[in-house]
């Protein structure tokens, strides 16, 4: 199971948020009297629109990490990585299930040890040895690639040394 980016779940919920403003303030507008109806209207139905469009850009922001693990398991080279650390992200989180990112360490084709760093992902108080990393890399371009963070029990190991960090 894919860990999910904080920014996709709350923007579907600001999207969910938004459409339902908009419909209220058109329930609201049909219901009212004409000269009560428009400024009902536009503060409800505007703001529903604003914070749908916020929250459509929030979800579209979240969502770039799964594509890109789409494409590069596709069309890239696929490694399994050791985490070696998990770092919170200093003031987000989701409710009080916090975001972190994991610091990992995989062996390229040519034996060097690479150092990459993964796009956040909401932690639920798993332990560090039970999440396993995948590195999927750009064949054309070794510094661009996506890490996979899931649940499996695999253990892990720290203080590695690195050739190249790509963090």
């Amino acid at each position: 199971m894919l860990l999910k980016h904080p920014l996709s779940l709350a923007g579907l919920i600001m999207f969910l948020v938004g459409v339902f403003l908009i419909v209220l303030g058109l329930i609201l507008f049909a219901a009212l009297s004409p000269p009560a109806a428009l400024p009902v209207l536009l503060s409800v139905s505007l703001n529903g629109a604003a914070v749908a469009i916020l929250g459509g850009i929030f979800a579209l922001i979240g969502s770039t990490n799964g594509r890109r693990i789409r494409r590069y398991k596709r069309d890239g080279r696929c490694f399994s990585a050791e985490i070696v650390e998990l770092n919170p992200v200093v003031g987000v989180a989701t409710g009080t299930t916090p975001a972190v990112y994991a610091v990992c360490i995989y062996t390229n084709d040519s034996g060097q040890r690479c150092k990459v760093k993964s796009s956040m992902f909401l932690w639920r108080n798993f332990q560090p040895d039970s999440l396993q990393a995948e590195v999927y890399v750009d064949w054309n371009a070794p510094h661009r690639y996506a890490v996979e963070i899931t649940r499996s029990p695999l253990p892990q190991t720290a203080g590695q040394q690195v050739d190249i960090d790509y963090t």
